[in-house]
């Protein structure tokens, strides 16, 4: 009697522990970079036709001044209201993933030099097109906020629970707006384009990717690993072995 206490006890524990080892198996994290270069289109410094919708993984910058022009600007550009980075990535590759950390990183390399606050707002974008709808009334889904270091150069932000809600609704893209949210105009950018004639510049020049944003993303499987299941089913296969002996025993 006491042995077969002890055998089901032991059937019961390799039960509990297939169980532990389904709910609890390695979860192997990866990091993934995504590349967001400019994605404007147009040949020069800025681009006054605000129906025009931008494709791909990247940025789009929209600058308007305070005497009223409205205009995409090839410049990665945080100044207080009205110049603003709408920024879009392809997220399918992330669909049954676990977020574990989110962050957004890019390079300022002119202008003011002091600490900034940076707004973050991630908005629906089913389409994968960046346009002038998406500065002027974005559909909001979620906010956050990170400073500046005080120095120009590279900046990075925390944006996980962010990217965690779009990968939790099954979003495809991934979309946010940066923009600096303290009250008094002062720039921080990078320039893409340059016109000739600058110094350093005799033609003009398009460096689509000089500001170095990047959407950095560590990730894990959301579905136990197979080992997971492997110790799972040696425990259930083992109790109902046990179970099925006692029936023929008791039959008997």
């Amino acid at each position: 009697m006491q042995s077969k206490k002890n055998t089901s006890a032991a059937l019961a524990f390799a039960l509990m522990a297939g169980v532990g080892a389904l709910t609890a198996a390695p979860s192997h994290a990866a990091t993934t970079i995504y590349v967001l270069p400019d994605i404007g289109t147009f040949p020069y410094r800025t681009e006054g036709n605000l129906a025009a919708k931008y494709s791909g993984d990247g940025f789009v910058n929209y600058y308007g001044d305070v005497a009223g022009i409205q205009e995409f600007s090839h410049e990665f550009s945080i100044n207080y209201d009205y110049s603003k980075v709408s920024v879009q990535v392809d997220i399918s590759g992330l669909a049954g993933q676990n977020i574990n950390n989110a962050s957004v990183s890019f390079d300022l390399l002119e202008g003011y030099t002091g600490v900034k606050t940076i707004g973050v707002t991630s908005f629906a974008d089913p389409t994968g097109k960046l346009g002038y709808d998406f500065f002027s009334t974005p559909p909001v889904l979620g906010t956050t906020s990170f400073t500046t270091t005080g120095n120009l150069g590279s900046q990075s932000g925390d944006i996980t629970a962010l990217l965690q809600s779009a990968v939790a609704n099954g979003d495809q893209y991934f979309a946010f707006q940066l923009a600096d949210i303290n009250p008094f105009e002062a720039y921080q950018y990078t320039t893409d384009y340059h016109s000739a004639g600058e110094p350093g510049y005799p033609n003009d020049t398009y460096l689509f990717d000089a500001p170095k944003l990047r959407l950095t993303v560590n990730s894990a499987p959301a579905v136990p690993e197979p080992s997971g299941y492997a110790a799972f089913a040696i425990g259930a296969l083992a109790l109902g072995s046990l179970l099925l002996r006692r029936r023929r025993a008791t039959t008997l």
